[in-house]
């Protein structure tokens, strides 16, 4: 098997909102496995492909983007998402909805986890940026 049959497909990178996506509406708050996750906001968009609808929503929490999920109005669930890495950029896309947990300290919400590949990434309320991690 060659190198280039073992890779796994490359998915798309998030859709540039400047390439016609205008505002369709906010979520806030936004709840997470029950629990409402303090400062988290979905902010969502629309553009006309072709005769379908293409969606997008972007989620920050206290300001800083988070991750992106998206597809096509009328599907089930998320075709792709990403989560934004520190100082720019993306995580590799994936497939499907993200996975997202709440972060409990002392019976309170104190963050939202998110998986990006692996790697279940801890956004946390109160600080400005999670550590860096290389993936």
């Amino acid at each position: 098997m060659t190198v280039a049959a073992r890779q796994q497909p490359r998915h798309p990178d998030p859709p540039a909102l400047a390439d016609g996506f205008h505002p369709h509406g906010i979520r806030e708050p936004v709840t997470v496995k029950g629990a409402v996750i303090p400062g988290l906001r979905a902010s969502f968009y629309r553009r006309a492909v072709g005769g379908r609808t293409e969606t997008v929503g972007l989620y920050a929490l206290e300001g800083r983007e988070v991750f992106a999920a998206w597809g096509w109005v009328g599907e089930a669930h998320c075709r792709y998402n990403a989560v934004r890495r520190d100082g720019g950029g993306w995580y590799p896309t994936r497939r499907g909805c993200p996975v997202l947990r709440p972060l409990w300290e002392h019976g309170q919400v104190r963050g939202l986890g998110v998986m990006a590949g692996r790697m279940l990434l801890p956004f946390v309320l109160g600080t400005p940026s999670r550590p860096q991690r290389n993936g």
